[in-house]
């Protein structure tokens, strides 16, 4: 089962019941192609769903079609040339085709793709990658597609070397599989490079409505408007789509998942960042970026999120005089039933927590989901003070796959007495977490985004 490019590279398309001709970037589904299928010694072109393409009408719908075609292959197999008797499959400068052409040159010419290889192709051109020995996102040029090869930074990857490198149920006409977290690909066609899925996400935890609402207004307008994030914002709430997007500005809401969650009590408002990990569908995403309602994103982010995404540790704030070992805050009571040598025993705040891959890091996260749960069940439901941040801080220094490096210096914690916060002051992520009362906070976090934004007149704090 073969797809067919023609000689420009464009691929042959069920178009309703005909056929036309499409870039390989603009077929959304691989069950858009059309495929040459061998059968009984004979050759057919079919549609998904089996359908024949009848060459008489070029249209799938014909009840009965005895047609076959012919496959002559030149140039060592690369090209082939498809003929019924003396007539041969011509592709057209309209992107479509017919059987007109009585010889063959460049238009009657095509390259026979296996399925998954080009399902391979569409999977790398749908998403972002992180070549790691750079920390950059890769530049991939699909214009030499139909010369079978690849340019990545500049440099000849052959597809039949590099790919498929996806595994997919039997069906290959069945959209099943997502992206792999990280493939190889051998540049120069021998250079081996690792490159990382770049799918960011960023979660909250938004539950409640009122002054809350306002917090999470204006992050989620940070994260767009100074943050600049291109990716998918994941809200777990237990409010309506119609109340979430009633708070998003319009243009923002093509690039937000909700995800509901009932919440009745602290534990479950809280430990829902526990439980999400539990999630297949977050697994598709990297890095992975949770962020309180009440911090203000004050620079563009993007390159901090490749940065974490080729990191070897899992991230956030560090906070002074709060350790493992003795601050309950950072994981101090499940430590003292369950000690383990520590060399660094530093604890984090949760406000902002980055995890570079689910595919490294996602047993480790299953597990503190896991050990909640069953500490919980044993000890009472609110028996881990600070519950989500204890948990975490607890598991990511027991397995050692926590450092702070990366969103340490890139978090500012304005005191709550400081009211001329400045975007001087900026630094990647402003956690406003010292204010006392959700009224100030709020309107702290308004004052900054509007200064910022460099607003005229900025509300004044009262």
């Amino acid at each position: 089962m073969f797809a067919i490019a023609c000689y420009d590279g464009k691929i042959l398309c069920v178009d309703g019941t005909s056929v036309i001709r499409k870039p390989i970037s603009d077929i959304s589904t691989i069950e858009e192609l059309v495929v040459a299928v061998q059968a009984h010694g004979h050759w057919v072109l079919q549609d998904q769903y089996e359908n024949t393409l009848d060459l008489e009408s070029m249209s799938f719908t014909r009840a009965v079609i005895t047609d076959s075609l012919i496959v002559d292959r030149h140039h060592n197999g690369g090209i082939v040339t498809i003929r019924r008797d003396d007539r041969y499959l011509r592709a057209n400068n309209n992107d479509q085709i017919d059987m007109l052409a009585v010889t063959h040159g460049l238009w009657e010419t095509f390259r026979f793709f296996e399925v998954d290889l080009v399902r391979d192709v569409m999977q790398l051109m749908r998403n972002q990658w992180v070549r790691k020995s750079t920390g950059k996102i890769a530049d991939i040029d699909f214009s030499g597609f139909e010369n079978e090869f690849l340019m990545v930074d500049g440099c000849r990857v052959d597809i039949h070397e590099n790919f498929p490198f996806i595994n997919y149920e039997k069906d290959l006409l069945k959209e099943k599989g997502s992206a792999p977290n990280s493939i190889i690909m051998h540049l120069d066609e021998w250079k081996p490079e690792e490159f990382l899925l770049y799918n960011p996400v960023v979660m909250y935890a938004f539950f409640g409505k009122g002054m809350i609402s306002d917090q999470f207004r204006v992050s989620v307008e940070s994260l767009f408007e100074i943050g600049k994030f291109q990716g998918t914002v994941l809200i777990v709430t237990n409010n309506s789509e119609e109340y979430v997007y009633g708070i998003i500005n319009k243009k923002y809401r093509k690039d937000i998942k909700i995800f509901y969650m009932n919440a009745i009590d602290q534990q479950d408002y809280v430990d829902c960042r526990i439980s999400i990990f539990n999630k297949k569908f977050i697994y598709e995403y990297q890095p992975f970026l949770y962020i309180d309602l009440d911090v203000v994103i004050d620079l563009p982010i993007k390159n901090f999120l490749t940065k974490l995404v080729i990191s070897d540790k899992c991230s956030a704030q560090v906070e002074e005089e709060r350790w493992v070992t003795q601050t309950q805050s950072c994981g101090a009571t499940l430590y003292a039933d369950d000690s383990f040598p520590i060399e660094d025993d530093a604890g984090f705040n949760g406000g902002v927590i980055g995890i570079p891959s689910f595919q490294k890091f996602g047993r480790y996260l299953r597990a503190a989901d896991v050990m909640m749960r069953k500490y919980m069940h044993i000890h009472g439901r609110k028996s881990i003070p600070y519950d989500d941040q204890s948990i975490l801080n607890f598991i990511f220094r027991k397995f050692d796959i926590f450092s702070g490096d990366l969103i340490t210096p890139r978090t500012s914690v304005p005191a709550a007495e400081k009211i001329d916060f400045s975007k001087n002051d900026a630094l990647g992520f402003a956690h406003f977490w010292p204010c006392i009362y959700r009224e100030d906070r709020s309107l702290r976090m308004k004052n900054y985004l509007s200064i910022l934004r460099d607003d005229d007149k900025p509300d004044v704090l009262i």
